[in-house]
């Protein structure tokens, strides 16, 4: 907590979230902190076995650039796809990081519907929002299925929301950080036979942020931000020994039976997404129908 990255540029603050194949942190930009008020940024430094990988085959860089380049230069949905502003290598004691770095965001979707405080049970977004954020989902994929992607892992976890323009505008120094999201919690690295970490783990491990901060939607846009590549590929060139890592729920049906995906098994998790967080906002009450 507290490093810099890229010759100094990058300062961690707080520790967001961890996958698989990465750890994401939020961070400031050192070099915009005099000119530019959104000078957070979401840092996410990659296993040193995915940063293996030749630039060309790590999908959560390429397939983003392949759709800000691509002939669809007018098509709404590329306000809703989540794109880097920079990338560096770090070395670390476990090798060699890819470390892309994107614009900064909001909670996701599963994160707002199960932060504290929301009624038990009740895990829908109002009738208005739910319509607006499935048309925005469906908009970004049209315009990566105009580009020949699927995207692979769309899952409710994988939509952000955009934060209001008067958190960009709130004082961005270390403590005010803080003081909004409590300062980062963590402790010292303790292995199941009680002996010594090795040189190559962290000497303290630590508690991602408390997300729910930001779950009201005051402090949010109702504008999305269609995130994580990993598993996008393009339909014309499936990587080869295909399985999909989806979680069960928004699995289609032929990417269960059978280890395969298609443009339609997006739009099938994109209608499980649907109908958890809002289906009765986009079908008749009962009572139009009787």
């Amino acid at each position: 907590m507290g490093d810099v990255f890229a010759g100094g540029r990058y300062k961690v603050l707080h520790k967001l979230g961890f996958g698989g194949s990465s750890t994401v942190w939020l961070a400031q930009d050192q070099l915009l902190r005099d000119k530019d008020p959104d000078i957070l940024v979401i840092l996410k430094v990659m296993s040193a076995e995915q940063s293996s990988k030749p630039g060309a085959k790590i999908a959560d860089l390429y397939i983003p650039q392949e759709v800000e380049f691509s002939r669809a230069i007018d098509h709404p949905g590329r306000e809703h796809i989540h794109v880097g502003k920079d990338q560096f290598l770090h070395e670390g004691p476990n090798g060699v990081h890819c470390c892309p770095v994107s614009q900064s965001a909001g909670p996701s979707l599963l994160s707002i519907a199960e932060c504290p405080g929301r009624v038990s049970g009740s895990r829908r977004l109002r009738g208005e929002l739910t319509r607006m954020v499935a048309r925005q989902v469906a908009i970004a994929m049209d315009l990566l299925y105009s580009a020949g992607i699927i995207h692979g892992d769309l899952t409710s976890s994988n939509i952000l929301f955009r934060v209001a323009n008067q958190v960009h505008n709130w004082s961005m120094s270390v403590d005010d950080i803080y003081g909004i999201f409590g300062s980062p919690k963590m402790e010292e690295l303790v292995t199941r036979n009680g002996s010594p970490p090795g040189p190559l783990s962290p000497s303290h491990v630590v508690a991602p942020i408390d997300i729910s901060v930001l779950s009201s939607l005051s402090l949010l846009k109702a504008d999305i931000l269609l995130i994580d590549f990993c598993e996008s590929f393009f339909a014309d060139h499936p990587p080869p020994h295909y399985e999909p890592t989806i979680s069960l729920h928004y699995l289609s049906p032929e990417g269960f039976f059978d280890p395969e995906i298609s443009f339609a098994s997006d739009v099938w998790a994109l209608a499980c997404i649907i109908f958890g967080r809002g289906f009765h906002a986009l079908t008749p009450s009962s009572a139009a129908i009787l």
